[in-house]
This record gives structure tokens, C-alpha cells and sequence, in this order.
């Protein structure tokens, strides 16, 4: 077995190879009819690896509440914690 390095500059270049390369592990050759629409699914892909513009999410006015991601018993053992805590700093002199 022998390996072969391929430079590809554009991803087009890089959909074509694939493309290639999949319908050749399928016994299949370029010139069959779904090797265009194998392309076009590749640079789908290929396009939702770019970052977006913007932003979908603004950090800014995000409001995240623990209690929606974490295990009640979880919160339970930390508020029990926390609340220690604050409760002795909130009554110091100031």
C-alpha cells in the first residue's frame, strides 16, 4: 500500500476529489449521473464549516439560569454551599 499526498487550494478542487474518491470505493466512475449532485452535497458541507458573520447568539443579552442545565441534587449540594458562604459575608460590618 502506498500513500499519495494531494495539495487541493479550493475547496471545489476538494469536493471534486472527494466526490471522486467515494463513487470510485463504490465501483461507480465520474461520469455517473449522481457525481454533480455528490459535488454539490460536499460543498454543503463544506459551507457550514465557515463562521458566520454574526453572531446568532448576542453574549450580551444572554441570560443563562443554572437551574435549567444542572441536576436538581446537584443544586441542592451547592446552594447548600454557597449559601453558607454569602450568608457570613453578608452580615460583616462594613
Amino acid at each position: 500500500m502506498s500513500h499519495l499526498w494531494i495539495r487541493i487550494l479550493q475547496e471545489s478542487q476538494y469536493a471534486r476529489w472527494m466526490a471522486a474518491a467515494r463513487f470510485a470505493a463504490k465501483g461507480k466512475t465520474m461520469a455517473d449521473s449522481g457525481f454533480d449532485a455528490e459535488v454539490k452535497s460536499i460543498l454543503a458541507f463544506l459551507s457550514m464549516q465557515h463562521p458566520a458573520s454574526q453572531p446568532v447568539i448576542n453574549p450580551a443579552t444572554l441570560d443563562i439560569n443554572v437551574e435549567d442545565y444542572v441536576a436538581p441534587r446537584f443544586l441542592r449540594k451547592v446552594k447548600s454551599k454557597v449559601g453558607v458562604d454569602f450568608t457570613t459575608i453578608k452580615y460583616l460590618p462594613s
